[in-house]
């Protein structure tokens, strides 16, 4: 999976530059595993680059957003275009996860 990864203080952000599907979604389990076992519990999931969402990709963020927050953190979603915002919808995961305009409203929503 492409992604860029970078710290922002304590807010760990994750730029994934590829749909998320079964194809892939082990390495985003992975990467945000890792976030996790590392102790960033804080962590946005730019979402800019991506154009689909498949139902695995979906399990894998509720999965790892449940670990965050018995870890006192969060997972915050950023800048969904248009289709994955429907997929969000549509499942009801947005009563579930925040979801930002962009990387920095979901940084400055944790401090």
């Amino acid at each position: 999976m492409d992604s860029i990864q970078e710290n922002r203080g304590d807010v760990h952000i994750i730029s994934i530059k590829t749909d998320i599907i079964a194809d892939n979604v082990s390495e985003l389990k992975k990467i945000l595993g890792d976030m996790v076992s590392t102790s960033r519990f804080n962590v946005v999931l730019d979402m800019s680059a991506v154009n689909y969402i498949d139902s695995s990709g979906l399990a894998a963020i509720i999965l790892k957003l449940k670990e965050f927050r018995k870890n006192k953190g969060d997972l915050r979603i950023a800048a969904v275009n248009d289709s994955v915002k429907t997929i969000f919808d549509v499942t009801f995961l947005t009563s579930l996860f925040k979801i930002y305009p962009n990387v920095d409203e979901a940084c400055k929503d944790f401090n």
